[in-house]
């Protein structure tokens, strides 16, 4: 559930503490100060997986790593920042598994185990920007579902990526809805044979809420402001996730059965089901004082009886699968996941 993630907290410093950190993280001295020095590492989850790479399978062709960063801020203290993908971090050969509350308590403890920082300093640290959601195995025909999610009631922007990636902006908040398969492509961390394999059996549709500041007054800054809420309220996050949904609004424009029906389709399927569209939006009970302002008399009856076969027919084929309910019904099986 718990993706990408900026905390921070402060440590006691000494010499032997920052000399045992580098045999985990290769730390490199960025500047000093009049209060001391900054040095910043990345810390990998084990050494022996950088350039692994797994012919045929779906994993990474370099490991993930923890961006570390360490300020001195006065005689004897430091301040950590630690950040980037826990769940890339931690399930480095799968870019599919999301964290369970038991799994994301281990990487904590590896964590802590890592850098020598007692578990309890870690877990009082301070949340200051989260990436929460899950990945969705959906049938290949669901790559229409860009065109049934509209809009969000709280936040205006709306952003789409060649069809595969759509996100809505607020000023700290992203709801973000993505081909997974297809992004790891596009960052060459699998081949395009693979995915082309994949993309015919499923679509993987990922599904998250980007903070990117944790605000006083929002439900994150209550469950998510120090990294042991994430735990302690692990079970209302997943909540928090699935209701997001309320405030999306969907529209019916398209199924997985028009999908399938227009994939590789002639113009004459296409033009049908634009003028679909049209009367859907106009709608299909205008459709007789439409005909009676702009065709001939001796045509009325004919061309009534043709669009109102076309509306019906694609009607119907949307009206049998409904994507809302049945995204929802995937979200709301992934929370069950989560939360078992």
């Amino acid at each position: 559930m718990i993706d990408n993630i900026r905390f921070t907290f402060e440590y006691n410093n000494d010499k032997e503490w920052l000399n045992s950190l580098k045999q985990n993280i290769n730390l490199s001295k960025k500047f000093k100060n009049g209060n001391g020095s900054a040095y910043i590492g990345k810390l990998y989850f084990d050494v022996n997986r950088l350039n692994k790479k797994k012919i045929g399978s779906i994993s990474n062709t370099k490991s993930s790593s923890l961006l570390i960063q360490i300020k001195e801020i006065n005689s004897g203290i430091c301040r950590i920042n630690i950040m980037n993908s826990m769940r890339k971090w931690y399930f480095y050969d799968s870019f599919y598994r999301d964290f369970t509350k038991k799994e994301f308590s281990n990487c904590m403890e590896l964590i802590s185990n890592k850098i020598n920082v007692p578990l309890e300093v870690i877990l009082e640290s301070t949340v200051t920007r989260v990436e929460y959601g899950g990945n969705l195995n959906l049938r290949e025909s669901y790559k229409c579902f860009h065109n049934c999610i509209y809009s969000h009631k709280d936040l205006p922007k709306k952003v789409t990526y060649s069809g595969e990636t759509l996100k809505f902006h607020g000023e700290n908040k992203k709801v973000i809805f993505y081909d997974k398969i297809t992004e790891h492509k596009n960052k060459d961390k699998i081949t395009a044979e693979v995915q082309k394999a994949l993309n015919k059996k499923a679509l993987s549709l990922r599904y998250e809420i980007s903070k990117t500041k944790i605000v006083k007054g929002d439900l994150e800054y209550k469950y998510m402001k120090r990294l042991g809420n994430i735990i302690e309220y692990w079970d209302n996050i997943a909540d928090l996730w699935y209701n997001e949904l309320d405030k999306i609004i969907f529209v019916n424009n398209m199924s997985p059965k028009i999908y399938d029906y227009l994939k590789d389709t002639q113009i004459k399927n296409m033009t049908e089901f634009l003028t679909y569209l049209g009367l859907e939006k106009l709608g299909i009970e205008n459709l007789q004082t439409i005909l009676s302002d702009r065709a001939l008399l001796k045509k009325r009856g004919i061309l009534n009886k043709k669009y109102t076969e076309i509306f019906n027919k694609y009607k119907n084929l949307i009206e049998e699968e409904d994507f809302e309910y049945i995204f929802r019904q995937k979200v709301l099986q992934k929370r069950d996941e989560f939360k078992a």
